[in-house]
């Protein structure tokens, strides 16, 4: 697996900054802080790609290509998506939960 530069548009919003990735359509996210903002932008992208071929990722663009117009005071940032790093550390774990009942599971037919 390669790793991606995706362009982001990072920009306030209220208290907040909101991040669009143009490349990918309808990819967005938001982070108390420009540190948070880019940690979740990582993660918008590794969502927004789950799933699809590697060999479909859509091409990232150049920076100089996206446009900003729409968005007052943004800032455009690359972002470096390793998707080998991404799903490695936040898919397949085992995770040990315990659950409790509040209903008798044989009367709903549960088996357990």
């Amino acid at each position: 697996m390669a790793k991606y530069y995706y362009p982001a548009i990072f920009f306030p919003d209220g208290k907040i900054f909101g991040v669009v990735i143009p490349d990918l359509q309808g990819c967005f996210t938001q982070g108390n802080n420009l540190l948070e903002a880019t940690i979740w932008a990582v993660d918008a992208i590794g969502t927004y790609l789950d799933g699809i071929p590697e060999k479909d990722y859509p091409p990232p663009s150049k920076i100089d290509e996206v446009d900003i117009s729409e968005y007052p005071n943004a800032i455009v940032n690359i972002i470096e998506f390793d998707a080998e790093e991404y799903y490695s550390s936040n898919f397949f774990k085992s995770v040990l939960k315990n659950i409790m009942f509040a209903f008798s599971p044989r009367k709903f037919s549960i088996d357990i």
